[in-house]
């Protein structure tokens, strides 16, 4: 560790102090300067040198608390997989709060840093002001926010930014933290040390703020339903504070790779948030299989030490009636809860467990499952079961903490629970338990207790299912360990579909697809129930399944593949570092001046065509310097977010070109990497200064003069330019000779491939035209090549 003075930091903060930032419109404003700003990067090295920066420096990981959850048992595989990459690097855990139960998971040799200014969702001071006190322009809420908020960042940048600084640290792995706001602070904080000091950024989501997430006004138009993460939009109405948010969640920089975990998430950012391709990656998970190998011994053991967290410290375990517990301070510790009070209670023997491995949050829906039990036993075959053995009962467990925010969430939970019993028969009623470990196994005072303490892992192979009925999943980590431990899993097809999909496999070959117990919606089918009874009573019946899913597990979630992914992403990082400059792109600049002068091109025969002394002739809706979003013209800051959707457009049409088009098909990443860079570049270059500003510019709406060179074209004339720079870097080769093109054509698709040089064409309106031409509804036909 060296004792370096934060130098760069103290002449940051002493810049930040000295902006005037009053207003939420300040803030943006200065945003706006800031993401303008072409600040250099750290690394000024080569391809051989970069390896080694990186592991002299050190990787630091931001969330906002380590503990038992999805999060930190994902970090805890991207330590591992960075140590086997460079085994001498310097490894950082960085948090709100690092929880006791995290120790198993966080390396012994790497440093920890709390900053209590991390926390995050209940626990960060400001979370009520931003998403559920109502705001107003102009309102006392509204007024006071910005001063606490800033204040809030500056200690954030000085805390955060001295102990990078001091450190040295040459990579930041951010998780979470610019893609769910549970602390803005936080996370522009983040944004501004990361930028002035250079270094580069993998900014890992898990899930977004939009996921699930809609404003209210949306809900209503739209008729959509209700989501989880509606309360973001809470205070979306006012522009220029949720402006901040659009902005920074996620971050969009050259030196930035934006790594998501499934392709949904990576088109939005794309196609909607204007992010360059080249700096939008995909990183998916990893499990162990080997870790999934329990002996009958084991699984008694394991039985045991989960007895032993419900007897809360005592010889015996209790179960608790439910009804009595709705409030109580017991119920958060570990406890058991039944139709009736229980005095030595048999964990061990003749107990059926059907684990929920997630934490107590109300998107993980875990009330659903008490429908899935109630359907059991109106099966014959499985209240069969418990008639004829009078010892046998039904745990459902669940494993996780209670998060912050979700207290009412776990109180409702157990009235539900207490309204489930009342439903089942008399006979079956002090059968069903419902447990709540609260990761109490991952926590040091009970690993001490133990030779060889319990994990997750075993967890797994104790119970005879599995249950994931949440609503909404960034990824469904628990099907693919269920699928590695051979346990059969009870699970929704859940939001987004594409992501339930994908981790199914069902894109993918039959003996790649994962096979699970799957429903939708909000109903268990009885075919369903029939199956799970069979699934737990009869194993041996479902071995062809479990070999099966173990098998697609080692081909598609091995460690090795994750540490490839992630070399892969290092690689995509050092392109991007290395296209970083204080200087314009010299061939965007000489390729649009190429461009403007093609598209300016006047004639006799043009003019005599269009009169464009008393009218505006535009080849598309409308000049890119304009707004052309009324509600940019209403609301002071979404024209933002509208440059956001122009450049996603723009970026949109060039992954087509690039991935989709069967002519022009290119494979080199480096190259690949160029184009997409020059045409991210197309956004940055500033030709001159307006002398005229309108209303309604959005150089007016920027508080500044600069003349961006792409907003004199429209979209459509951008897509041309788009064209060129596709054809200079990848340089195509195989184009016919337009020079020998006859002067009439033989068909439609000769005509096309000559004036276009492809078979394809983005907009392809031929049907359209033949249609009207057989009615005689066209008076004349002007055919514009670009």
């Amino acid at each position: 560790m060296t004792d370096k003075k934060t130098t760069k930091i103290s002449t940051i903060l002493n810049e930040l102090k000295n902006e005037k930032i009053n207003t939420w419109f300040d803030l943006g404003l200065f945003m706006d300067k800031f993401k303008e700003k072409n600040l250099p990067s750290a690394f000024k090295g080569n391809a051989s040198t970069f390896d080694t920066h990186i592991e002299n420096g050190g990787i630091a990981f931001l969330t906002f608390y380590f503990t038992i959850d999805g999060i930190t048992v994902e970090t805890e595989k991207y330590a591992k997989t960075f140590k086997n990459i460079y085994p001498d690097i310097p490894i950082h855990f960085i948090a709100g709060e690092i929880k006791q139960e995290a120790d198993e998971l966080i390396p012994k040799t790497a440093f920890r840093k709390v900053i209590p200014e991390m926390e995050a969702f209940d626990a960060w001071p400001l979370y009520k002001d931003f998403f559920q006190i109502k705001m107003e322009r102009g309102s006392e809420a509204y007024n006071n926010l910005i001063g606490k908020f800033w204040d809030e960042v500056l200690v954030l940048v000085e805390k955060l930014g001295s102990y990078i600084e001091e450190n040295d640290i040459s990579l930041l792995y951010l998780i979470n933290v610019c893609s769910n706001p549970g602390n803005v602070s936080l996370a522009l904080a983040t944004v501004l040390i990361s930028e002035y000091l250079g270094i580069p950024v993998i900014n890992n989501n898990h899930d977004f703020y939009w996921e699930g997430g809609n404003r209210d006004v949306e809900i209503k138009k739209k008729g959509l339903k209700k989501g989880p993460r509606d309360f973001f939009f809470h205070n979306a109405h006012v522009g220029e504070f949720f402006s901040v948010i659009e902005t920074i969640y996620p971050w969009e920089s050259r030196s930035w790779m934006n790594v998501n975990i499934n392709r949904i998430q990576q088109d939005h950012l794309i196609n909607v948030n204007g992010h360059n391709p080249a700096n939008v990656a995909l990183l998916g998970t990893a499990v162990d299989t080997k870790m999934h190998q329990m002996s009958k011994r084991d699984i008694i053991k394991a039985f045991m030490q989960v007895s032993s967290i419900f007897a809360n410290k005592k010889d015996s375990i209790t179960v608790h009636t439910a009804a009595h517990h709705a409030d109580s301070e017991r119920s958060l510790k570990p406890i058991l809860l039944g139709h009736k009070t229980v005095k030595n209670f048999d964990f061990v023997n003749n107990n059926i467990v059907f684990l929920q491995p997630t934490r107590v949050i109300s998107r993980k829906s875990i009330e659903l499952n008490f429908k899935l039990i109630k359907r059991l036993f109106s099966y014959d075959s499985f209240a069969d079961k418990f008639l004829t053995n009078p010892q046998l009962k039904l745990s459902l467990i669940v494993s996780g903490p209670i998060p912050h925010g979700q207290q009412n969430y776990y109180h409702d939970l157990k009235k539900d629970f207490s309204e489930f019993l009342k439903e089942l028969p008399k006979a079956f009623k002090s059968r069903v338990l419902l447990g709540f470990l609260f990761s109490e196994f991952d926590k040091n005072d009970f690993k001490k207790k133990h030779k060889k303490p319990l994990d997750i892992e075993q967890l797994f192979d104790v119970a005879s299912l599995i249950l994931l009925p949440s609503q909404t999943e960034g990824r469904g980590l628990p099907i693919i360990e269920a699928a590695a431990c051979g346990t059969p899993i009870f699970c929704r097809q859940y939001e987004p579909r594409e992501v339930y999909d994908e981790v199914i496999g069902r894109h993918l070959d039959e003996s790649l697809r994962l096979n699970v117990l799957e429903f939708k919606g909000s109903k268990v089918p009885k075919k369903l129930a029939e199956k799970i009874c069979d699934h737990v009573f009869y194993p041996q019946n479902r071995m062809v399944d479990v070999t099966h899913n173990r098998n697609v597990i080692k081909k598609r979630y091995s460690l090795e593949a994750l540490e490839e992914n992630i070399r892969y992403i290092l690689q995509r990082m050092y392109y991007q570092l290395v296209s970083v400059s204080i200087e314009n792109n010299p061939q965007v600049i000489n390729l649009l001046k190429q461009y403007k002068a093609s598209v300016d091109f006047e004639n006799d025969d043009l003019n005599a065509i269009l009169n464009k002394k008393t009218r505006h002739y535009l080849p598309g809706y409308g000049r890119l310097s304009f707004m052309h979003y009324l509600k940019s013209l209403i609301d002071p800051s979404f024209f933002r977010v509208e440059q956001q959707l122009v450049k996603g457009r723009v970026m949109r049409y060039a992954r087509t070109m690039e991935n989709d088009i069967p002519d022009l098909v290119n494979t080199n990443l480096e190259v690949i990497h160029k184009y997409y860079n020059a045409i991210d570049d197309i956004f940055k270059y500033v030709d001159g200064e307006i002398s005229i500003r309108h209303d309604h510019a959005l150089a007016y709406r920027h508080r500044n003069k600069k003349s961006y060179a792409y907003q004199a074209f429209t979209y459509q004339e951008v897509t041309g330019l788009v064209n060129m720079i596709y054809t200079d870097v990848f340089k195509p080769t195989n184009l016919p000779d337009l020079t020998l093109a006859p002067q009439f054509f033989a068909d439609w698709e000769l005509a096309l491939f000559q004036l276009t040089n492809s078979k394809y064409l983005g907009i392809d309106d031929r049907k359209i035209l033949t249609k009207n031409l057989k009615r005689m509804y066209l008076k004349a036909i002007f055919l514009v090549v670009i």
